[in-house]
């Protein structure tokens, strides 16, 4: 819809499961005319999608090889329209491990349009190593999708640690909202909790 609707054509970083890599790529392939890339593998083959697959042949650095930062050394071409201004790469998939490995400080030199996160209590642990990641203001999107289960299944620390990365500014006190809500002590204050999270949940329908 973002592509169609709204000529958005990224870039989106998509970090999915190991399990679902496959899927995730058939699925853009299928319903998409994005260029999606599969960001996987070792750490050469990493290094030659991130040399000959993200940004387009002139906006390339010239001579230099795939060095330290090369992504944050390419640069699209002011002087191209401006849909054009952006990456070859307009959807890249990867998984959690490659966001803790060192192409994390390679990631963060693209400005993502959206990240979609799928499992993402994988973010609810604060202190892990992804979720310190993925929170870094250093680390660059306009929006976000996380895909989990029912969030409301989650301990309320886990929770609010999935609701503070949706909208920080909103949910930024983590012990006034575990004081309100850990425990659940009645209906109403269930029903409280549901209605802020309901502008944030898109629910999926078999």
């Amino acid at each position: 819809k973002l592509a169609k609707e709204s000529n958005i054509r990224g870039p989106f970083l998509v970090v999915v499961p190991l399990s679902t890599l496959g899927h995730w790529v058939r699925e853009f392939a299928g319903w998409t005319d994005l260029n999606a890339i599969l960001y996987h593998g070792s750490a050469d083959d990493r290094a030659l999608i991130r040399e000959y697959e993200f940004a387009y042949h002139p906006d390339r650095p010239k001579g230099v090889g795939n060095t330290n930062n090369f992504l944050r050394r390419c640069q699209p071409s002011r002087a191209k329209a401006k849909w054009q201004r952006t990456w070859m790469a307009q959807v890249v998939i990867t998984t959690p491990e490659i966001m803790t490995a060192d192409d994390f400080s390679e990631l963060m030199a693209v400005k993502w349009e959206v990240l979609v996160v799928d499992e993402a209590h994988r973010v609810k642990n604060f202190d892990s190593k992804l979720a310190n990641n993925l929170f870094s203001p250093r680390f660059s999107f306009g929006n976000k999708v996380l895909m989990t289960g029912t969030p409301i299944q989650n301990n309320m620390q886990e929770l609010w640690t999935i609701l503070h990365f949706t909208d920080p500014l909103r949910f930024n006190d983590q012990e006034e909202f575990l004081e309100k809500f850990d425990g659940m002590r009645n209906k109403e204050v269930l029903d409280e909790l549901h209605e802020k999270m309901r502008p944030y949940i898109l629910r999926r329908l078999k």
